[in-house]
């Protein structure tokens, strides 16, 4: 679900324009940054077997945990009420859209893999993956509807702020292809906190929220 993941960033910057894009993008794909410092540990593990444990990234307690930790970093930084809630809101997205696409069987029935709790507790999740046509539909489906909700909430300021943006998702195609693959998937993990940056660069050549609408307003 990692078309997903961006989908949510990029649809939240109209609901709190302050936030720069960058934190949105790494705060809907931190959860898969943190399995990746844990599978580094040899405190988590991923594989495309059906094998995969990752309770202290993806389970749902660890999700709320992560949420509110998010959201707490977030009020420190901003002060803004609003900013916490997105920030937390969108860093727990993550496991709702999981939880929609997991296991990801890529036309192979396996079983649920996201725990409720710790290692060794129920596992859930609704199999969207199991069926390549429904997770492709979907997936793309929340991209262009994130791509969309972005554009049009935000304009450019300048001429870097026409193709800034398409220059990111290409960025976010390079990551999903090894993405795909769990085994492969560390490198691409670790290389989502380049979204912060490449984000917040997108941000500083694009107006968005009452600027925006001021500007295209008669």
């Amino acid at each position: 679900m990692f078309f997903g993941h961006i989908a949510v960033g990029l649809a939240a910057k109209p609901v709190a324009p302050k936030i720069p894009l960058g934190a949105l993008l790494l705060s809907a794909t931190a959860i898969d940054t943190l399995a990746g410092v844990f599978a580094i540990a040899g405190i988590e593990k991923m594989d495309a077997s059906g094998n995969s444990s990752f309770p202290w990234s993806h389970g749902l307690l660890m999700a709320v945990v992560w949420a509110v930790a998010g959201a707490a970093i977030a009020f420190l930084l901003s002060r803004d009420r609003r900013v916490s809630a997105v920030i937390g809101l969108v860093v727990f997205s993550h496991w709702a859209l999981d939880f929609v696409s997991h296991p990801m069987g890529f036309g192979r029935e396996l079983p649920p893999d996201l725990p409720l709790l710790v290692e060794g507790s129920p596992k859930v999740g609704l199999g969207l993956y199991n069926s390549v046509p429904a997770a492709l539909i979907t997936e793309f489906g929340l991209f262009i509807a994130g791509i969309a909700i972005y554009l049009s909430t935000t304009r450019a300021k300048d001429r870097v702020g026409r193709w800034a943006l398409w220059l990111l998702l290409l960025f976010v195609f390079l990551l999903a292809l090894p993405a795909a693959v769990p085994e492969l998937a560390l490198g691409p993990t670790f290389a989502t906190v380049l979204l912060l940056p490449l984000g917040n660069w997108v941000d500083r050549h694009r107006t968005s929220g009452r600027a925006h609408m001021a500007a295209a307003a008669p």
